[in-house]
């Protein structure tokens, strides 16, 4: 069997393995993982083959507040740090991400710490693929004396009467968690354009389906499919442009999420663009396909800070607008996001020259950091 051949059976494959078991298990009910209007900057939450994706280091801290009229809003912390390793085995990279959820009044808390790593495999000289693994420990707990139970209602006078509930002696549970991921990325260089990026992505996670339950066995988190692309028009880096004036450098970078969990589904697609260390972008979000019914609209603005010619810091705000009548009783969601970027840095020293067709050891378009 040919090479070429070994690489796209191998390829098919892995995307094979990687979509059956969400596609099983898309119909299950359960809980719904946190879901990020700037999952662009959050890319290693949604996929494990984003550690290294991009040469450097690179430092993510995301807050989320949702919902801000409510009284019991939900509070999403992650920070994430990822770096590429050129001298490691299998040349992909290595991630860690400590996420916190706040749900409610604070009735149920999840933590996790979760270790990513992943292989790059390089098909061309402008292609790549790269397949990644995460493992995580996840704690979740709960406050049993905040709880209200059906029992404790009445219908004239609210919460009076006493629940017959008997809350057992524990209140958190330990499990672990793993997913899996997969990404496509291409990279062309012309004329007009300096770098013209493209990527697709899909993954997994919750693959075993972790039973979640405080009380009785039997509720599973069921498997999350994420699939997310983006196409980067980079007339910012590097000096191929023939017209690379000042007044012409530039960032657009349209792109689309689709995560789907259980019976919940979001769909977002929007545009970002970045010009004189100015951030800004337009997104839509629906759960569907269709573009009647939009379910919010959300918007971005930010700024580059650089220091240097190899670090930088991007501090991006995005602003979540309701679009149904539930605005005037949940309110807006704000995001925040820091990110901290370091060109070059690796743990295992410089990445080894090479000759090769595939053009490691050397910087390309392909190793360029995200927008």
């Amino acid at each position: 069997m040919k090479k070429d051949s070994i690489t796209k059976w191998f390829f098919f494959s892995a995307t094979l393995f990687l979509l059956t078991p969400a596609l099983m298990w898309t119909q299950m009910a359960a809980a719904q993982d946190a879901t990020y209007s700037q999952f662009y900057n959050n890319r290693l939450y949604y996929n494990p083959a984003y550690a290294g994706a991009s040469s450097g280091l690179h430092v993510n801290m995301h807050y989320r507040n949702q919902w801000n009229k409510l009284s019991c809003n939900f509070d999403n912390y992650t920070l994430s740090v990822d770096v590429a390793e050129p001298n490691f085995p299998g040349s992909g990279g290595l991630g860690v991400i400590i996420q916190s959820d706040m749900d409610g009044l604070g009735n149920v808390q999840t933590t996790s710490a979760t270790l990513a790593t992943s292989v790059k495999i390089h098909m061309s000289e402008n292609l790549l693929t790269q397949f990644g693994l995460n493992a995580a420990f996840v704690r979740k707990s709960i406050n049993w004396d905040n709880l209200i139970f059906s029992d404790q209602i009445d219908p004239r006078y609210g919460v009076v009467n006493p629940s017959s509930f008997v809350a057992p002696d524990y209140n958190s549970l330990n499990y672990p968690d793993f997913g899996a991921g997969i990404l496509l990325k291409f990279c062309e260089q012309t004329d007009a354009i300096n770098n013209v990026v493209g990527t697709l992505a899909v993954s997994v996670q919750h693959l075993f389906t972790p039973d979640i339950s405080f009380y009785e066995s039997g509720a599973e988190l069921p498997i999350k499919l994420v699939v997310m692309g983006d196409l980067l028009l980079d007339n910012e880096t590097g000096s191929n442009n023939r017209y690379n004036k000042k007044d012409t450098k530039f960032k657009v970078n349209p792109g689309f999420l689709y995560e789907k969990q259980g019976k919940m589904s979001n769909f977002s697609v929007g545009l970002n663009a970045y010009k004189s260390y100015i951030y800004s972008g337009i997104w839509i979000r629906n759960q569907s396909f269709t573009f009647t019914d939009l379910k919010d609209l959300i918007i971005m603005v930010g700024a580059n800070v650089p220091f240097g010619t190899t670090s930088r810091i991007k501090i991006r705000y995005s602003y979540d607008y309701l679009l149904s009548d539930v605005r005037s009783v949940a309110g807006a969601t704000h995001e925040v996001s820091v990110i901290y970027e370091l060109d070059g840095f690796s743990f295992f020293g410089a990445p080894r020259s090479s000759s090769s067709r595939f053009g490691e050891g050397k910087q390309s378009c392909l190793d360029c950091t995200p927008f």
